[in-house]
């Protein structure tokens, strides 16, 4: 029982999803046509690269280790076409802000994990980014929403995903980031 609630919070916590519910509770925060290309390019884009993984064999017998390079990749270039879509078409401070905040924290996480070999949590990143955007362009009782934080780090530890250690780092790639764009971004 416990594994199985393990893994249905880590399904539930995909940062994809978490950046969905995210992206509507900011919709009035985004010019018309804007919501609708974030939603692919942040939420869609991400979340092709679990099927793309099971269809292709190599990266399917490669197991968990392919799974997770391809979902970083699908992110990071989701993110960069997102960022360039934003800048081409000249799209509000919040819309630059979570681009932003994606790309810096998806790229931090591909540098700790496949340059330094330290793995860092996107699940974590993925609560806890989401929650320091609300904070910082709605309110700040949006900080309640680290609370999700809990369950995921659960999952995590118990399915032997991460260690307390990565999920803390992921979670501080994305926190840290948030906390910089805020002065920068208006």
């Amino acid at each position: 029982m416990k594994e199985k609630t393990a893994k249905a919070i880590r399904v539930l916590a995909l940062p994809p999803i978490i950046l969905f519910v995210t992206l509507l509770l900011l919709r009035g925060q985004y010019p018309k046509g804007h919501l609708i290309t974030a939603m692919l390019l942040l939420c869609v884009l991400p979340l092709l690269s679990y099927p793309v993984w099971r269809i292709i064999p190599p990266l399917y017998r490669a197991g968990r280790a392919a799974q997770r390079k391809l979902a970083v990749i699908f992110s990071v270039t989701g993110y960069l076409l997102g960022l360039f879509y934003c800048l081409i078409s000249k799209g509000t401070g919040t819309e630059l802000f979570v681009y932003l905040c994606y790309l810096i924290t998806g790229a931090l996480i591909a540098i700790s994990s496949y340059g330094f070999n330290v793995k860092s949590s996107g699940h974590a990143a993925g609560v806890a980014g989401p929650v320091m955007i609300l904070a910082l362009r709605l309110s700040p009782c949006y900080l309640f929403g680290a609370l999700l934080l809990i369950p995921v780090w659960f999952s995590s530890v118990s399915l032997g995903r991460h260690t307390k250690r990565e999920l803390l780092i992921g979670a501080s790639f994305s926190i840290i980031t948030a906390l910089i764009l805020a002065v920068l971004i208006k």
